[in-house]
């Protein structure tokens, strides 16, 4: 039985920036992004960072589940992973949570 996570939501936002695709040409996208705090389980304070993202090109379904690069309106710039693939856009879970607490 998988143990349920319960998080905190830390900061929530969301904008117009750029999305770089390992392989591919950016392009602008908008995005939604959650940095949250683990509440339960073993790792009790860990941050997490996901978000959607959608974006110009007409179709990403058929790209990897690969590494990219999310830059924000404000200019920095986030690598992640994609984890997700659907018609609207993708779901990518960021490296470094920490970073986007002070970003936007």
């Amino acid at each position: 039985m998988k143990a349920f996570r319960r998080m905190e939501v830390m900061r929530s936002f969301g904008g117009e920036g750029w999305l770089r695709v390992s392989g591919l040409a950016a392009t602008t996208a908008r995005y939604d992004i959650k940095v949250m705090r683990r509440t339960t389980t073993a790792s009790i304070g860990g941050l997490y960072a996901a978000g959607f993202i959608t974006t110009e090109m007409p179709s990403m379904m058929g790209v990897p589940l690969t590494s990219v690069l999310v830059t924000l309106e404000d200019g920095s710039a986030h690598r992640g992973r994609i984890t997700a693939i659907s018609a609207q856009g993708v779901e990518v879970s960021f490296d470094t949570p920490l970073a986007l607490l002070s970003a936007a």
